[in-house]
């Protein structure tokens, strides 16, 4: 099917193969005009050709029947097809009325008919117009009602298909007001482990601030620990010195002592 065309009203696609449509004129004139069936290949007079003929061989039906089967399918396809059979026979007798109207006097003249002979035979020709006026109209009441059951089938459908996506609207309604709800949820969750976070995150500041505070205790302790390691090593030093200076100061002491013991004797 034509994808431009699904975007067409059924109005539009009607009337656009109702402009398709074409009237071919008869060969020949007066009583001897006639239309050429190509399928048995006789001859069918012109002025005496009923409604179906008039539709098959007066006009390009049978082309265009066979372009709507290969371009619709289903109910579009057959609300067309009825419209243009009734629109191709209605044209085709009309182009016919119209001709024999033209032709009239030709065939009048033709046949040599005195008065009497050609009011009986404008009664004949009136006679044709009418049956087939009556046979136009049996077909457009047939293609009417079969139009109207099509729309109303189409409109049936139209509406179960309304009722479908209106069930599956309140089926998507029904599944977003969950998902609302599931999202309300999460943002509960969301926040409560937020605040627990956020508390976490507080208590771990408070213990890193402890643990700051006390490794500069420490380090304060580590740094008067090494002040007194120097002091200490300081005055170690100078206990050492001083014992060394007293071991000298001793030794001293005992060559004065035995000095004087030799000056005594």
């Amino acid at each position: 099917m034509n994808l431009t065309k699904t975007r067409w009203s059924l109005q539009e696609i009607i009337q656009n193969w109702k402009d398709q449509i074409i009237c071919f004129s008869p060969k020949g004139e007066g009583y001897s005009a006639y239309l050429v069936d190509s399928k048995s290949e006789q001859l069918v007079n012109y002025i005496q050709a009923n409604c179906d003929e008039l539709r098959h061989l007066a006009t390009n039906y049978d082309l265009l029947l066979v372009k709507i089967k290969n371009e619709h399918e289903g109910y579009l396809k057959e609300a067309i097809l009825n419209t243009i059979k009734y629109e191709a026979t209605r044209r085709a007798f009309k182009k016919q009325h119209e001709w024999i109207q033209n032709s009239y006097q030709t065939i009048i003249d033709q046949k040599k008919l005195t008065a009497e002979q050609q009011q009986a035979e404008i009664k004949k020709l009136k006679q044709i117009i009418a049956d087939q006026k009556q046979e136009v109209a049996t077909i457009k009441t047939q293609c009417r009602d079969e139009i109207v059951a099509i729309k109303s089938e189409i409109l049936l459908q139209k509406e179960a298909i309304i009722t479908q996506q209106n069930l599956e609207i309140a089926k998507l309604k029904a599944q977003l007001e969950l998902s609302d709800r599931q999202i309300q949820s999460l943002q509960t969750e969301l926040h409560q482990g937020l605040q627990t976070l956020q508390l976490k995150y507080k208590w771990l500041i408070a213990q890193f601030i402890q643990e700051q505070t006390a490794r500069q205790k420490i380090a304060q302790n580590n740094k008067s620990l090494q002040t007194c390691q120097r002091l200490f090593k300081k005055a170690q030093q100078k206990i050492n010195l001083l014992q060394c200076q007293n071991k000298l100061l001793e030794q001293d002491n005992i060559h004065l002592q035995r000095r004087i013991k030799l000056l005594r004797v």
